[in-house]
């Protein structure tokens, strides 16, 4: 990626990308530098996501299954379910969502997730009625360095913080020598699987069907707080 810096920072009136990104108002220099980011990433995320599955999945039993919950008006939600697996340790199917996020999800996510509801809620009544769990698969986009570091001094080799080698001690001098530095990227896969409780998954028909008759009477809740959100969050720039 630094390899780009050159041509991103071009006539721009910052001299580091971390500048650029802290400012936020060239946003098509932003969008550019993160469109190299994830490109780079990618790689590491793809590679994580084929080592979680070798290691821990069974058998592949669908992957980008049509969901299409009817009401009895003919009302649709549509969709894709990215997979169903049989996950190792667990002989019955579950429902698996692919993500990717610079957050950790939080362990109660999949039973809040209305998407998750109503994707379950559909196959188990059409296609898997042993179905019990859901999950998300979260790949994050926060790549671990795994930095080690290699005193050129005396050979020491430590993955601590410290700016010079810190070997030695109890009656001889500190090393201090300098480091040569390693890097081994490597995406993070979290996994979370849980039950999705039926009072939620419920309530969740409940409000798409509140939602059907507020369309049909033409009453449309308007949520005019969200109008500057860039990619579901508040404008960097607007701060609103």
């Amino acid at each position: 990626f630094p390899s780009h810096d050159s041509s991103l920072l071009k006539d721009s009136l910052f001299t580091s990308l971390s500048d650029l990104v802290k400012d936020g108002t060239d946003r098509q220099r932003i969008s550019i530098a993160t469109w190299w980011s994830m490109y780079y990433k990618a790689k590491y995320m793809i590679t994580g996501f084929m080592n979680w599955v070798d290691e821990n999945v069974e058998e592949i039993l669908g992957t980008q299954l049509d969901i299409d919950l009817e009401d009895e008006d003919g009302n649709k939600v549509s969709g894709k379910a990215d997979f169903v697996m049989k996950i190792k340790g667990y002989d019955k199917p579950i429902l698996v969502d692919l993500k990717s996020s610079v957050k950790y999800y939080q362990r109660n996510s999949v039973r809040e997730s209305e998407q998750l509801a109503l994707y379950y809620f559909y196959l188990q009544q059409t296609k898997f009625p042993d179905m019990e769990r859901a999950a998300y698969l979260v790949l994050n986009k926060q790549i671990k360095k795994n930095r080690t570091k290699t005193c050129l001094k005396c050979g020491h080799v430590t993955t601590g913080r410290e700016q010079t080698c810190a070997e030695g001690g109890k009656g001889k001098s500190r090393c201090n020598g300098d480091f040569s530095v390693d890097i081994f990227p490597e995406a993070v896969v979290q996994y979370i699987h849980d039950e999705i409780p039926a009072g939620f998954i419920q309530d969740t028909i409940n409000k798409f069907n509140v939602a059907v008759e507020g369309i049909k009477s033409g009453n449309f809740n308007q949520c005019l707080s969200s109008c500057d959100n860039q990619y579901g969050r508040p404008s960097i720039v607007t701060g609103k």
